[in-house]
């Protein structure tokens, strides 16, 4: 029903309304296929980013822990050479029987310089691998059981080099014990008391980074270290 007061269309009018009505139709499913085209662009392009990403991670994480391997197992094996864990055992072992035996100030004094001659040999472990991964927080896109069994391992290095660093100005300051026997014997023992701790907490962290390198998936390689020297 038309209103009254509005004049009828003439036949152009119509004709142009129409034709106005027919391109709009005709316009909004290449509007509405361009606009999901558009938002399927920026979904794609969302979803590719985070794939990017994604992959830059775990490749990150890959070599983080390949690093952390063979740190570990360097590590590992230099306790296990015959300078460390071996050589502190037969000096912990020499040291009780000099105490034991040796009766006057000199015999201990040349029992302790014999035994001493090569030096005590302190562990230096490396560390880089660890310190980068724990700086650029690689850490926490690895396997909670790789971190917690890394964290052990790290931290049994850690107490050592620090019992190291504790100890080290006792042992520069042994050649300068008065030359009475019982001084001697006393410094002596301080000695052989710091190789025992020396000596467990070396076989301590030859556990525990096997353990850690268990955790990563190198057991092939880390079979080999649960035989231990004595």
């Amino acid at each position: 029903m038309t209103d009254p007061e509005t004049p009828p269309l003439d036949e152009p009018e119509q004709r142009s309304v129409h034709n106005g009505l027919r391109g709009w139709r005709s316009w909004m499913p290449r509007a509405a296929f361009e606009a999901g085209l558009i938002v399927f662009s920026l979904l794609l392009a969302l979803a590719i980013s985070s794939w990017q990403d994604q992959r830059r991670l775990d490749r990150d994480v890959a070599e983080t822990r390949e690093a952390l391997i063979a740190e570990l197992q360097a590590n590992r094996e230099m306790l296990l050479s015959e300078g460390m864990i071996p050589h502190h055992a037969r000096l912990q072992t020499a040291m009780r029987e000099a105490v034991n035996t040796a009766a006057t100030a000199e015999e201990l004094r040349v029992a302790g310089y014999t035994l001493f001659r090569d030096g005590i040999h302190f562990p230096q472990f490396r560390d880089a691998a660890w310190r980068t991964a724990s700086a650029a927080g690689t850490l926490q896109h690895m396997d909670r059981r790789e971190v917690f069994a890394l964290s052990g391992a790290y931290g049994a290095q850690g107490r050592l080099a620090d019992m190291v660093m504790a100890y080290y100005p006792s042992a520069l300051s042994l050649p300068m014990t008065p030359p009475d026997a019982e001084a001697t014997r006393g410094a002596l023992m301080s000695v052989g008391l710091f190789l025992g701790d020396l000596h467990g907490g070396e076989q301590m962290a030859v556990r525990l980074q096997t353990e850690a390198l268990v955790a990563m998936g190198a057991e092939a390689t880390a079979a080999e270290a649960t035989e231990q020297p004595s």
